[in-house]
């Protein structure tokens, strides 16, 4: 069906017009095929000259013994009257001696007796019959099949009648019938089921309706849903903070119980409890960070999110993290950073709990006898990877990322029972309402997550840009022969 057909639509009256006019059309039709056919049939075993020169001697015979039981003269108009109204006759003329005695004519209701003469016609198609007064010519027509031909004419009237009535009964039965299952769909609805599906059907204001009960119902479905989606989150964040906090909390009232009732010794052995007591609360503020930084995303509130340059938004972060993690004593590998002038489109707050959790996470699981990766630099992709909206390049052009990575080896000692891993979760949230992309590849000894923020229109000078290209140029290069032996030594955790 062409594009433009498939909205029309057509009023309730409009199609019961055209099924009206259509119907109407049709029975015009059957009546004239019914007409030819019933003619053509009775015409063929009714019409023939056997078959009235059969039915007249029939009635002659009848006459003739009607004439010789009641002495019937040729001019007696009672007695010739009976058996006429009790014979198949239409037309009926009795001559003597070519002077008309009687004559019978049903289209004209004549019964006469006036004498007239038979013409040379009349006397060849007569009958002899014997009456009362002598022998008699007489000229009749029968109705011999007038039955069948009445019959016929029933049928083809009524036929055509019966059809139209059908059809329009029928079509107007249809639009109720879905009247009343709209009706039953609607109730169905109201008792909560909202994944039944709302029939469709025609084209009509009826069709109209339905369409819109269904996109309601399917909102609303879709509504319900995720209110049932966010509330099934929310119970089991609450479930997994509440054990997962418990684990610390135990452990910490057993110390400040210890300590309550100086239920120690030595003075060191008092400052380990004390040591123990703080990590537990350490431990128990962490979970308590994660949980309202959650809480905080799941909002899904409007962000406010701004045009940065790549150095101010990630630099100073990347360099505060490796400062602190080399005074907790990892050895850190920076040479693939490569500050650049690009600008990416990033909430400042989302970026300092992003960092924030990653350090976290290094300082619990990653393992200080191996040096810690850092990567920064500008990638083009040539097709847009899943999950990557960029408001960046046009659609067709290569796509440019800022792409941070950090790499480290796992601590196989690390306590990995105090993980809830709502850390990450906040990650992937967080980058996602900023239309970035967070990738994490855990290999059996190395983990690596990285960053892909998409580059936005750059807002720099040309100059500005030129001069940095000139002050990091020698860097660039003598890193770069580095860095390409560091990604070689690591490819396969770089995700």
């Amino acid at each position: 069906m062409p594009e433009r057909f498939k909205n029309y639509r057509l009023r309730l009256s409009q199609e019961l017009m055209i099924v009206i006019v259509a119907a109407l059309i049709a029975a015009v039709f059957i009546y004239f095929i019914l007409s030819s056919l019933t003619e053509s049939y009775l015409n063929s075993r009714f019409s023939t000259e056997e078959y009235y020169q059969a039915e007249d001697a029939k009635i002659i015979s009848s006459l003739q013994d009607y004439a010789k039981r009641y002495n019937v003269a040729s001019d007696d108009g009672i007695l010739l009257g009976q058996w006429v109204d009790t014979s198949p006759v239409s037309y009926i003329t009795v001559y003597k001696d070519g002077d008309l005695m009687y004559l019978f004519d049903e289209s004209t209701q004549r019964d006469r007796s006036k004498r007239q003469r038979e013409t040379s016609y009349e006397q060849s198609v007569s009958y002899n019959v014997t009456f009362s007064d002598g022998d008699c010519d007489v000229i009749l027509f029968g109705k011999y099949a007038s039955g069948y031909y009445n019959f016929a004419n029933l049928i083809k009237t009524a036929v055509p009648c019966i059809f139209f009535i059908g059809v329009v009964l029928y079509a107007v039965q249809k639009k109720v019938r879905y009247i009343v299952q709209l009706e039953q769909d609607v109730d169905i609805l109201k008792n909560g089921e909202y994944d039944h599906q709302i029939r469709i059907q025609g084209r009509d204001e009826l069709t109209t309706l339905a369409e819109s009960i269904e996109e309601m119902r399917q909102a609303y479905n879709q509504k319900i849903k995720e209110i049932n989606r966010m509330s099934d989150e929310s119970r089991e964040f609450v479930t997994e903070m509440s054990h997962d906090m418990r684990t610390p909390m135990t452990p910490l009232l057993v110390y400040l119980g210890m300590l309550r009732d100086k239920r120690y010794e030595t003075e060191e052995e008092r400052d380990n409890y004390v040591l123990k007591a703080n990590e537990k609360a350490v431990q128990l503020k962490h979970m308590s960070d994660n949980m309202f930084a959650s809480l905080l995303v799941n909002q899904r509130a409007e962000i406010e999110l701004s045009v940065t340059n790549m150095n101010e938004a990630f630099y100073d972060q990347m360099s505060a993290v490796a400062d602190y993690l080399g005074a907790e004593g990892f050895v850190i590998d920076a040479r693939n950073v490569r500050p650049a002038g690009e600008n990416v489109l990033v909430n400042l707050d989302f970026l300092a709990r992003i960092f924030d959790n990653i350090m976290s996470n290094i300082l619990k699981y990653a393992d200080q006898k191996y040096p810690l990766q850092i990567y920064m630099n500008v990638e083009t992709v040539e097709e847009e990877e899943p999950g990557i909206e960029s408001p960046g390049p046009e659609e067709g052009s290569p796509e440019k990322f800022v792409v941070i990575r950090f790499v480290n080896r796992i601590n196989e000692l690390a306590d990995y029972s105090s993980s809830t891993g709502f850390g990450v979760k906040n990650i992937r949230k967080m980058m996602e309402q900023m239309n970035a992309d967070c990738v994490i590849d855990q290999q059996p000894e190395i983990y690596t997550i990285e960053l892909r923020f998409p580059v936005v229109e750059d807002q720099q000078p040309e100059e500005e840009d030129d001069e940095n290209t000139e002050e990091t140029g020698d860097g660039g290069v003598e890193n770069q022969g580095d860095s390409e032996e560091t990604e070689n030594e690591t490819p396969e955790s770089a995700g």
